[in-house]
């Protein structure tokens, strides 16, 4: 499989991933959209170079099931957001862009994946704590 304009593209970036929607070859240089922040600025929606976008990084083509119609939506999607200001890290983070460009619908694994993992580790220390004041309470008869 090649890349096509609409498909998007992820970029590993320990410790997370950064997400956009590849644009095809804009004025002779492969250009992706995306959530962009550079030197401390407020992130923007940004075509850029791929490289800019990859910065290095192994990247890869985000499996959803493409479809030529569906290719064509998400990049007009993608390039309807350039300008925006929206970002945010919980709610409308690159991820979400990238998503919803490409299904309609905005979502994050790796948000759901640290709420999840907060919650966890929020029971995990919540029945410690429990524990250890039964057990301190035994303790004091």
């Amino acid at each position: 499989m090649y890349i096509q304009p609409g498909m998007a593209l992820v970029a590993q970036r320990f410790p997370h991933t950064h997400h956009g929607i590849y644009a095809g070859v804009v004025n002779d240089t492969p250009s992706v959209i995306h959530y962009n922040k550079t030197n401390g600025r407020k992130a923007k929606v940004e075509l850029t170079p791929f490289r800019e976008f990859q910065r290095g990084a192994r990247c890869w083509v985000d499996n959803y099931g493409y479809t030529d119609t569906g290719l064509k939506l998400s990049l007009t999607k993608a390039a309807s957001r350039i300008g925006e200001q929206e970002y945010d890290l919980f709610t409308n983070n690159c991820e979400h862009f990238a998503s919803e460009c490409v299904t309609g619908e905005s979502q994050s694994r790796q948000v759901a994946g640290f709420v999840a993992g907060a919650v966890a580790g929020a029971v995990v220390m919540g029945v410690a704590w429990a524990v250890g004041a039964a057990i301190k309470k035994r303790r004091q008869k």
